[in-house]
């Protein structure tokens, strides 16, 4: 979780009452990045180029992956490249649709499988991060709520 804010200890503060309220504990700084990545990361929709043009110049322009999914081209790179790799493809298809540094997991671990019952962690993760919002002017989340989990009466949602 990022926040950006004017007072670093009241921000700290509120978001640990937040976790705290649903259960939770925030840890120390860094106390978990070394299970994350930081990456650039570049997208373009599908109708710019095809999956082996994009490969091509991704691998040109010195980006660590492409990978071409349903609905678009998703381009990595390590975070010193990110801004060469991004001006490149730039210039050879245009404006990218999303063009940033990220934070991706080292291990992914499927939750669904284990826990078919009320998505109580998707639950909980979002009331922190909409109590967050209310004291900080930005919060990221590294994982987006699915749309499934995302609560439309205050209860949540079931898989």
């Amino acid at each position: 979780m990022e926040g950006l804010t004017d007072n670093r200890n009241r921000t700290a503060s509120d978001v640990r009452a937040a976790f705290s309220k649903y259960g939770g504990s925030l840890g120390e700084t860094n106390s978990v990045s070394f299970m994350f990545r930081r990456l650039g990361v570049i997208t373009y929709p599908l109708s710019v180029a095809s999956e082996y043009d994009m490969l091509e110049a991704a691998i040109e322009a010195g980006a660590e992956n492409a990978v071409s999914t349903e609905t678009a081209h998703e381009i990595t790179c390590e975070v010193e490249a990110f801004f060469t790799v991004r001006d490149s493809l730039e210039t050879r298809f245009g404006e990218p649709e999303s063009a940033k540094l990220d934070w991706r997991p080292e291990n992914t671990v499927s939750l669904m499988k284990k826990r078919p019952a009320p998505c109580s962690s998707c639950w909980t993760c979002w009331k922190i991060m909409t109590t967050c919002r209310t004291s900080m002017p930005t919060l990221i989340c590294p994982t987006s709520l699915p749309k499934s989990c995302q609560p439309d009466s205050g209860t949540p949602a079931r898989h």
